[in-house]
């Protein structure tokens, strides 16, 4: 079958151009699973050129997808609407090495990745339309991955109401805001997941502050995992900024969280951000000087480490 752009486009959700990658996401139909998947962008007239990148910058596009990823399934699947094409124009707009390449190439690169992992979906070729696909038996038992603690607490206080769901997002959306703006490249994040049903990151910048009654009425269970969330959230640029960290500290207070819970709940979501830059060829010294940047001392940054591996 030959596959092109226009039909793979309703099963793209997600598509970011780092440098001459392209990342993408497709969702498999009627079962919401999330397929990820990346190719080379390839120049038509064959000229190629060649970025360097640092070793934060690198970290930093590997912690946003993995949080948009993430927030993006929080939020719901489907995504609330948006689409693959608006989707793959949210890219970060500060990243000057992914600029010069044209729709057409960008297209066949989200193909490529498309095609790597194509053995995940089924087309009906009678209805022209991709289809549930039909589950094998299985033979073997599946095998979990052990969760983190990350996991765990979502799994613990899952948020499922519409009003827990606003309120999170106003959160993440003043967080963004706290130095009195959000950049660029921040409402495009935001925008991969908060839209449709909960609005836009504009519209729910204009309600303003939350007040201790919004914060209060969430879900009680649901409080300690918006609060880690919200962490989680203010960190994916690698960056402990003291006004979010504040803001922070002025929701725990809010929601009455002990010391001893936002200290762990801080923790849960600073060892998940520091877990989507990792690999087993990490040296340490790049491990330790990104912990630093997120507030990790050389020996949490260390044991994050070596907890995820034992996971692997």
């Amino acid at each position: 079958m030959n596959i092109t752009f226009s039909m793979i486009e309703p099963l793209l959700v997600h598509a970011e151009e780092d440098g001459s990658q392209m990342y993408c996401e497709f969702e498999v139909p009627g079962t919401g699973e999330i397929v990820s998947a990346k190719a080379s962008i390839k120049r038509l007239n064959t000229l190629k050129s060649q970025f360097t990148r640092s070793l934060k910058r690198n970290a930093m596009y590997e912690v946003r997808r993995m949080a948009g990823r993430f927030m993006r399934q929080l939020f719901g699947s489907g995504f609330l609407g948006r689409t693959g094409r608006q989707m793959m124009n949210t890219t970060m707009r500060n990243n000057d090495i992914s600029r010069g390449y044209t729709d057409e190439e960008k297209e066949a690169a989200i193909v490529d990745a498309f095609k790597r992992v194509s053995s995940k979906f089924e087309y009906d070729a009678e209805s022209g339309k991709w289809v549930t696909p039909r589950q094998p038996e299985s033979k073997k038992p599946v095998v979990q991955k052990e969760q983190s603690a990350f996991e765990k607490q979502i799994s613990s206080a899952p948020i499922t109401n519409k009003y827990d769901k606003m309120v999170i997002a106003r959160m993440l959306v003043e967080v963004a805001a706290a130095d009195g703006h959000i950049a660029d490249e921040e409402r495009d994040f935001l925008s991969t997941f908060i839209s449709g049903q909960l609005g836009s990151v504009e519209s729910l910048q204009r309600q303003g502050p939350l007040s201790r009654i919004e914060i209060e009425e969430l879900s009680p269970k649901v409080q300690s995992t918006a609060y880690m969330i919200a962490w989680a959230i203010s960190l994916v640029d690698l960056d402990l900024d003291p006004k979010e960290e504040a803001l922070l500290e002025e929701y725990g207070n809010m929601m009455r969280l002990s010391d001893k819970d936002r200290t762990n709940l801080k923790q849960y979501a600073q060892y998940h951000i520091l877990e989507g830059t990792l690999s087993m060829e990490m040296s340490r010294e790049d491990l330790l000087e990104l912990g630093r940047g997120i507030g990790l001392s050389d020996d949490d940054a260390e044991r994050c480490k070596i907890r995820w591996m034992k996971r692997q």
